[in-house]
């Protein structure tokens, strides 16, 4: 079995409540963690039997599925996930560009990845991602153009195949958004969620010392207690306040992304003014 719909980002948008909620539906069957078959050379090279495999669990749910944020931004995605899955549903979780590039600078500071304030990182942003491996961690304003990434898929898929929503939506207005997401699947879209909570907050880390600790390679190595160390180290919570100021000018960077992104999708983006 393979799956019908993905959800392919974007990062830092919410993806994991969106799977989470929609796992509550009985013919909803969604693999519960990132799979990253598309997107990682070395899982891509083992084949689609590697690929059934992670769903093997299915018993008949009509809606079959997955999510790996990184499958968006990733530029040989599209071309591989049409040979492989030709007739698969698309839905895209969309953030606020400046708040996600801000959630995906804390995520990074809390793994031990980012020691630069968020404007440092923001200046040196474009020299970073000149390298693949900083282009996945550090692409804090390249990975919020979403309507360049999303016509790379435009190439391989129909329109008609692709859903397009507001993390925003999702987060004020729950239960509409997850009807959408059922009509378009196909599935029972007056289902009752039991559990329509906030899910995955985040956070700041107590301890620079333990957040260097989580990237030594001997706990790298040993998942159970570098994720025991993240609970520990992670104040749970709002992240501090974005200046002002950087928010102004981020605003401008993205306001032409923007704008071509409300036109081909027909989103409203006025949530995203400043």
């Amino acid at each position: 079995m393979l799956p019908n719909f993905i959800i392919p980002g974007a990062m830092k948008s919410g993806t994991t409540a969106l799977r989470i909620y929609l796992d509550q539906h009985p013919d909803v069957f969604i693999y519960n963690r990132e799979i990253h078959f598309f997107d990682i050379e070395e899982n891509f090279k083992k084949g689609k039997k590697w690929y059934e495999k992670f769903f093997e669990d299915w018993s008949g749910e009509k809606a079959i599925g997955e999510k790996t944020p990184g499958y968006l931004y990733n530029e040989k995605v599209p071309e591989r996930m049409y040979r492989i899955l030709p007739d698969v549903k698309l839905i895209f979780l969309l953030r606020n560009p400046i708040d996600r590039a801000y959630s995906h600078y804390w995520h990074n500071v809390r793994e031990g990845l980012e020691w630069l304030s968020f404007e440092e990182a923001l200046n040196k942003e474009e020299e970073r991602i000149k390298n693949p491996l900083g282009r996945q961690i550090y692409s804090y304003k390249d990975m919020g153009k979403y309507i360049i990434q999303i016509k790379r898929f435009l190439e391989f898929y129909p329109k008609d195949k692709m859903l397009f929503l507001l993390t925003e939506d999702l987060k004020e207005n729950r239960v509409d958004t997850l009807k959408r997401v059922l009509d378009f699947l196909g599935v029972d879209s007056h289902f009752k969620f039991v559990d329509l909570n906030e899910k995955h907050v985040g956070g700041i880390p107590r301890s620079l010392f333990l957040t260097k600790l989580v990237r030594c390679e001997p706990i790298k190595r040993c998942g159970i207690v570098r994720e025991a160390i993240k609970r520990l180290n992670t104040k749970r919570g709002k992240i501090p306040p974005m200046k002002s100021e950087t928010r102004r000018k981020l605003g401008e960077y993205f306001e032409p992304f923007n704008r071509e992104l409300e036109k081909f999708t027909g989103l409203d983006l006025r949530k995203w003014k400043i």
